[in-house]
Protein backbone atom coordinates (compact mmCIF):
# COMPACT_ATOMS: atom_id res chain seq x y z
CA UNK A 1 0.00 0.00 0.00
CA UNK A 2 3.00 2.28 0.07
CA UNK A 3 2.90 3.14 -3.61
CA UNK A 4 0.01 1.97 -5.76
CA UNK A 5 1.71 2.95 -8.99
CA UNK A 6 4.75 0.84 -8.15
CA UNK A 7 2.50 -2.19 -7.73
CA UNK A 8 0.82 -1.59 -11.06
CA UNK A 9 -2.65 -1.05 -9.60
CA UNK A 10 -5.01 1.35 -11.30
CA UNK A 11 -6.13 4.26 -9.15
CA UNK A 12 -9.65 5.51 -9.77
CA UNK A 13 -9.97 9.27 -10.08
CA UNK A 14 -13.75 9.25 -10.15
CA UNK A 15 -15.28 10.28 -6.83
CA UNK A 16 -18.78 9.23 -7.89
CA UNK A 17 -17.49 5.82 -8.97
CA UNK A 18 -15.91 5.35 -5.56
CA UNK A 19 -19.06 6.44 -3.73
CA UNK A 20 -21.37 4.18 -5.74
CA UNK A 21 -18.85 1.34 -5.54
CA UNK A 22 -18.90 1.43 -1.76
CA UNK A 23 -22.67 1.28 -1.62
CA UNK A 24 -23.77 -1.15 -4.36
CA UNK A 25 -20.66 -2.86 -5.79
CA UNK A 26 -20.92 -6.68 -5.91
CA UNK A 27 -17.56 -7.06 -4.13
CA UNK A 28 -17.59 -4.02 -1.82
CA UNK A 29 -21.14 -2.73 -1.55
CA UNK A 30 -22.57 -2.30 1.90
CA UNK A 31 -26.12 -2.88 0.65
CA UNK A 32 -25.03 -6.12 -1.04
CA UNK A 33 -23.51 -7.58 2.12
CA UNK A 34 -25.90 -6.01 4.64
CA UNK A 35 -29.28 -5.56 2.95
CA UNK A 36 -30.86 -5.33 6.39
CA UNK A 37 -29.60 -1.74 6.40
CA UNK A 38 -32.54 -0.91 4.15
CA UNK A 39 -34.64 -1.30 7.29
CA UNK A 40 -32.35 1.21 9.02
CA UNK A 41 -33.02 3.67 6.19
CA UNK A 42 -36.75 3.05 6.59
CA UNK A 43 -36.47 3.60 10.35
CA UNK A 44 -34.62 6.84 9.76
CA UNK A 45 -37.33 8.04 7.39
CA UNK A 46 -40.00 7.18 9.96
CA UNK A 47 -38.15 9.08 12.68
CA UNK A 48 -37.76 12.10 10.40
CA UNK A 49 -41.45 12.10 9.53
CA UNK A 50 -42.43 11.90 13.19
CA UNK A 51 -39.86 14.61 14.01
CA UNK A 52 -38.14 12.48 16.65
CA UNK A 53 -34.59 13.40 15.65
CA UNK A 54 -32.60 14.54 18.66
CA UNK A 55 -28.92 15.35 19.10
CA UNK A 56 -27.89 11.71 19.37
CA UNK A 57 -29.72 10.77 16.19
CA UNK A 58 -28.30 13.79 14.36
CA UNK A 59 -24.79 12.85 15.42
CA UNK A 60 -25.30 9.27 14.26
CA UNK A 61 -26.64 10.45 10.90
CA UNK A 62 -23.64 12.73 10.39
CA UNK A 63 -21.24 9.91 11.28
CA UNK A 64 -22.93 7.41 8.98
CA UNK A 65 -23.12 9.80 6.03
CA UNK A 66 -19.60 11.18 6.52
CA UNK A 67 -17.94 7.75 6.43
CA UNK A 68 -18.52 6.93 2.73
CA UNK A 69 -17.84 10.54 1.76
CA UNK A 70 -14.43 10.48 3.42
CA UNK A 71 -13.55 6.99 2.20
CA UNK A 72 -14.55 7.84 -1.39
CA UNK A 73 -12.08 10.72 -1.31
CA UNK A 74 -9.23 8.33 -0.52
CA UNK A 75 -7.16 7.12 -3.47
CA UNK A 76 -7.65 3.48 -2.45
CA UNK A 77 -11.38 3.46 -1.67
CA UNK A 78 -11.80 -0.23 -2.49
CA UNK A 79 -9.86 -1.37 0.58
CA UNK A 80 -7.12 -3.46 -0.95
CA UNK A 81 -7.20 -7.19 -1.58
CA UNK A 82 -10.09 -8.12 0.65
CA UNK A 83 -13.73 -9.03 0.17
CA UNK A 84 -16.66 -7.13 1.56
CA UNK A 85 -17.30 -3.65 2.91
CA UNK A 86 -14.40 -3.49 5.35
CA UNK A 87 -14.46 0.31 5.63
CA UNK A 88 -18.04 0.13 6.93
CA UNK A 89 -17.42 -2.19 9.86
CA UNK A 90 -17.23 0.66 12.35
CA UNK A 91 -20.41 2.30 10.99
CA UNK A 92 -22.66 -0.79 11.02
CA UNK A 93 -23.40 -0.64 14.78
CA UNK A 94 -24.34 3.02 14.40
CA UNK A 95 -26.76 2.22 11.58
CA UNK A 96 -28.39 -0.52 13.66
CA UNK A 97 -29.66 2.18 16.00
CA UNK A 98 -32.27 3.21 13.48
Amino acid sequence: YYSLDAQGMAVSNSYIEALVGQIVSPNRGILVFSPVLLFAIAGLVIQCREKRIGLIEAGLIVSIVANPIVVAAAPMWWGGHSYGPRFFTDVLPLACFF
